[in-house]
């Protein structure tokens, strides 16, 4: 099983301001910290914020908007992904040992 903690925030639209609150940057931070706390066999969690963030917010080339990603951004993810996922698919699972 692989889980992938959730994308950090992008820039909020100022038509969106008088609904928006930092409270939400708390809460993807929270949940991403017990997230990255899970220890199970047979479990990866890979955090995004490596790829995609840049003090603690998505990269100005990576955000269209506070929940919405740009086509760069998901390519950059594929290229992070990509060798840790064909790495994992290669390793021996438990039943085959």
């Amino acid at each position: 099983v692989v889980i992938l903690t959730i994308f950090p925030v992008g820039p909020v639209p100022v038509s969106r301001l008088p609904l928006w609150s930092d409270r939400t940057l708390e809460g993807v931070r929270s949940v991403n910290e017990r997230l990255e706390r899970l220890k199970e066999p047979g479990l990866t969690v890979l955090p995004c914020d490596d790829v995609l963030a840049q003090g603690g917010r998505v990269r100005r080339a990576f955000a269209r908007y506070e929940f919405h990603l740009r086509p760069p951004a998901y390519q950059a993810l594929n290229r992070y992904l990509e060798p840790i996922l064909l790495e994992l698919m290669a390793a021996p699972t438990p039943s085959s040992r």
